[in-house]
């Protein structure tokens, strides 16, 4: 939090510092003014005012609702603002407490775990965590879904998935490995009792389109709000090619160069670590509980499936969003392949500085 709150009190002295410009430069100062930035605003506007237009169908309603709800609850004493920054942080310290012990179910020892901790909290898409973004919540949620299940609760684990899935269309992630642990693992419970977990694990999601179906008239609006964004690959990872050249070839100015490259490695890494982990499981060889959690980081890497494409004067920074989504599975399953200890610390390291450069980036502007 001080990291990311010194950063956005200081972006311009960073951006400059750092050899980059931006076209973006905030017009205002103060600690928190780079952390309100970007869909922030809309989350925010979501929580004082509701859903007003179709493009507010994009972001989704868990976030806003619970900040609107603080807000309500303490009749006004804390403000949309300041609520909706107590949601985001407190989450994040959730999700510091949790996932430490998620490791442990994964055959992640504690020192091993602090590291992945130390990844997630201040590697690339850090940002998010502390600005007015659902990511926290997300995170918070899926730990507490992962460990739940992981413990044998398996009802309590699809009723906290489900409310992971109104917060983020990434979180279909985490219904869908549950999803197949109901199915595939049901032993002697009745096909219905899965079926109806498995149900219960996309309520959010399911409760939205509702509201979406009432509100607009279609099921899919969120859907069709976010075709505005230059969505343009179905398939994952179609546009790296695009994303090489455009990196090589093209006379772009160093701050979109930088970003250009450092969303190209994320993007690399996540492909990466997904076939490591598919052939994995192909070879049968590993627990129920990891191969639960493959299959989440997997699905997880997969779904936020866009293409790097100009966008205004900005590029879309795709791969650090994909990675910030993905962070809890990507961040443990990375870490526990490092057989070195001196190769972990390596990564931790180049972890944190790509973190902080992605910090001085959406600072900046030209992160998203």
């Amino acid at each position: 939090m001080v990291e990311g709150l010194l950063v956005s009190d200081h972006q311009l002295t960073l951006v400059r510092w750092a050899g980059l410009e931006s076209a973006h430069p905030s017009g205002s100062q103060g600690p928190l003014v780079n952390l309100e930035h970007w869909d922030a605003q809309w989350y925010s506007s979501i929580a004082l005012h509701g859903y007003t237009s179709r493009p507010d169908a994009a972001f989704y309603p868990g976030y806003p609702l619970v900040a609107a709800f603080l807000h309500a609850i303490t009749f006004g004493a804390v403000g949309v603002p300041a609520a909706l920054f107590v949601v985001s942080w407190g989450a994040l310290c959730g999700v510091a407490l949790l996932l430490v012990r998620l490791c442990r179910h994964v055959g992640v020892g504690q020192v091993v775990a602090l590291v992945t901790l130390f990844t997630l909290l201040f590697g690339p898409g850090s940002c998010f965590l502390i600005s007015w973004y659902p990511l926290s919540s997300y995170l918070f949620l899926t730990c507490a879904a992962f460990i739940l299940l992981f413990e044998g609760k398996e009802w309590t684990a699809a009723l906290v998935a489900g409310a992971a899935t109104s917060l983020s269309p990434v979180a279909i992630a985490v219904s869908l490995a549950l999803a197949v642990r109901f199915l595939a693992r049901g032993g002697p419970t009745p096909l219905p009792a899965r079926l109806a977990k498995c149900a219960l694990s996309v309520w959010g999601v399911a409760g939205y389109g509702a509201f979406c179906l009432i509100r607009y008239g279609s099921l899919l609006e969120p859907l069709r709000a976010q075709a505005h964004w230059y969505v343009k690959a179905i398939v994952p990872f179609t546009y790296l090619p695009t994303m090489i050249y455009a990196t090589a070839v093209d006379h772009f100015d160093r701050a979109t160069v930088v970003a250009l490259g450092l969303d190209l490695l994320c993007e690399a890494l996540a492909l990466g670590l997904i076939v490591r982990l598919v052939v994995g499981l192909s070879k049968r060889s590993v627990s129920h509980n990891i191969s639960t959690f493959s299959l989440f980081t997997i699905a997880s890497l997969l779904i936020p499936a866009s293409t790097i494409v100009p966008y205004g004067t900005t590029f879309r920074a795709e791969g650090f969003a994909r990675l910030s989504g993905a962070s809890i599975g990507y961040d443990v399953e990375i870490v526990r392949s490092v057989r070195r200890r001196s190769l972990l610390w390596a990564f931790a390291a180049l972890w944190f500085f790509l973190g902080l450069l992605g910090q001085i980036l959406f600072s900046g502007g030209w992160f998203t």
